[in-house]
């Protein structure tokens, strides 16, 4: 009988399932931790389970993470904007990356963890990220930070990305950011007000704004919720 595994995050590619959540079976919990959790990968041909991670801890991710597949790796960002005043000092927004291809291992490998640079106790409220860059919005929903993954630095003990592009695209607090996308040297920002603006962050220039508004009433927004491009 298949363990109960609560899922919290999960990525689709075409040849992989890719699932963050918690195993709920006792023998795979760590006392001295509430939240324990596992990377599962699965291929998509029969959806066979391939490998999974050693279990991770709430001290490691969190349960608001999110996972992304990204040719060979796995990407996990872990969040911390819903846990709010919870939040220490400590506590950084980043981005974990794994390896599912090395066939001598039995795991999912952990590669390397980059650090967002952003101030302390400050957090992303949405993200849209690859394994180059990573695109977020924080700040009442209306400033909009883009970081290059490809390039971090050594900060202490730690990578840390350095952020490569920032703009307010809000308007007096009135109209926020409601979707983020990034494909170089292009940032999709979809707004409240049912506007997509498209930024070219390389010569920070606002190069074109897509409308998106309802045939039956000139007067209501849709706002965009999601970008695929």
């Amino acid at each position: 009988k298949a363990q109960k595994f609560h899922i919290h995050s999960a990525d689709l590619s075409h040849d992989h399932l890719v699932l963050f959540g918690e195993p709920k079976s006792l023998q795979n919990s760590a006392p001295d931790f509430e939240y324990n959790f596992l990377i599962k990968i699965f291929c998509t041909e029969n959806y066979d389970f391939l490998k999974q991670s050693v279990l991770l801890h709430e001290n490691e991710v969190t349960q608001w993470s999110e996972v992304r597949l990204s040719r060979d790796s796995i990407l996990l960002f872990e969040s911390h904007f819903l846990a709010k005043e919870l939040n220490t000092d400590n506590d950084r927004d980043a981005l974990h990356i794994f390896t599912f291809k090395n066939t001598e291992s039995e795991f999912i490998e952990h590669i390397r963890k980059i650090v967002l640079d952003l101030p302390v106790k400050k957090y992303l409220s949405m993200s849209s990220f690859d394994d180059n860059f990573l695109i977020g919005c924080r700040v009442m929903n209306t400033f909009v930070e883009v970081w290059d993954l490809k390039t971090p630095t050594l900060v202490a003990d730690s990578s840390r990305a350095p952020v490569v592009w920032s703009s307010d695209v809000g308007y007096r607090n009135t109209i926020k950011c409601s979707s983020v996308f990034f494909n170089e040297p292009f940032a999709f920002i979809g707004k409240s007000n049912g506007r997509c603006d498209i930024w070219n962050v390389s010569l920070n220039t606002r190069v074109r704004s897509l409308e998106h508004f309802h045939l039956s009433s000139v007067n209501l927004f849709l706002t965009i919720k999601k970008i695929l491009v």
